[in-house]
């Protein structure tokens, strides 16, 4: 698994534009950590422990978000 300190650091990365994590598949509280993320622009992830509600509400708040698989 991959920790909450842990996608903490990467959700603060300044100009964090693309995100690949395929394993360890994050859940709604982690994908939740990056709403709002001022640069990010694609995700590439594991989403089998997401929910739809929490996806759609967050990339909602994601300003440049392009792309998201």
């Amino acid at each position: 698994t991959i920790t909450d300190a842990a996608v903490q650091s990467l959700a603060s990365l300044p100009a964090l534009e693309i995100l690949a994590l395929r394993q360890p598949p994050l859940t709604d509280e982690q994908f939740a950590m990056f709403a709002s993320h001022p640069t990010l622009k694609s995700m590439f992830l594991n989403g089998i422990d997401l929910t739809t509600e929490n996806v759609t509400d967050v990339i909602k708040r994601i300003p440049d978000m392009e792309h998201l698989e």
